[in-house]
């Protein structure tokens, strides 16, 4: 399934922008992102390559557009300051509106246009209602209800899919509660790196860290698509 949007365009181009940069630092950041999350799969035996992608997907997107690179800015914001030579007037418009408005939160999925490739979501967290371009969430038929954590971002006046990592829940969301996946849970007041830490680190973290809240419910289902 294509992600086809603006949104999800403009992070490519950030991460081939700053390629040679974040090449240097990927070693740095990986231990830095494996501090945060301390990943199941890295206690693993015969790890299978799924989880293993899944891992190195939710990195590749935290590395890209929420971990800063230079003077304080991550590779996204620093390329929508610094667009590549020749990109047209649109992309770099595309690159700056995707810097100042992308977000990753929890949506309940309300409804969906499949021909329209729109999905109707409600923010969990905030109770905000979007209009979402969605097509990878509005073609996998699995995807009814339930929730869906992604980032979204919004181009030309529109709300749009903007990374890759979409981890879908099959139950109907509740009330967000300190123990809800990517809250500050009552036992992370001592831990000074999980109240940094950004709602998505947290949200991975509890699906995929050794000791996530939620890691044994977990399933990936594919990790490439």
């Amino acid at each position: 399934m294509e992600r086809k949007t603006k949104a999800f365009g403009a992070i490519e181009l950030a991460a081939d922008r700053l390629h040679d940069e974040i090449a240097a630092v990927i070693d740095a950041a990986f231990e830095e992102f494996v501090g945060h999350i301390d990943p199941a799969v890295l206690y693993v035996r015969r790890p299978s390559e799924r989880d293993f992608m899944a891992v190195e997907m939710c990195f590749s997107e935290w590395l890209v557009v929420e971990r800063p690179l230079r003077d304080g800015l991550t590779p996204l914001q620093l390329a929508a300051q610094m667009p590549p030579d020749g990109v047209e007037a649109a992309d770099v418009r595309a690159l700056e509106e995707v810097a100042a408005s992308q977000f990753f939160s929890r949506f309940a999925i309300c409804g969906k246009d499949v021909q329209a490739g729109v999905a109707s979501l409600c923010d969990v967290r905030s109770g905000a209602l979007y209009e979402v371009l969605a097509p990878h969430v509005c073609e996998n038929d699995r995807w009814r209800d339930g929730s869906i954590a992604l980032r979204i971002a919004c181009v030309d006046g529109r709300w749009q899919e903007a990374g890759k990592v979409d981890l879908y829940d099959r139950c109907a969301p509740g009330p967000v509660t300190p123990l809800s996946a990517g809250e500050v849970h009552p036992d992370d007041e001592d831990l000074p790196e999980a109240l940094r830490a950004s709602y998505y680190l947290r949200l991975v973290r509890d699906l995929m860290g050794i000791d996530g809240l939620y890691r044994k419910t977990v399933r990936i289902v594919d990790a490439a698509a």
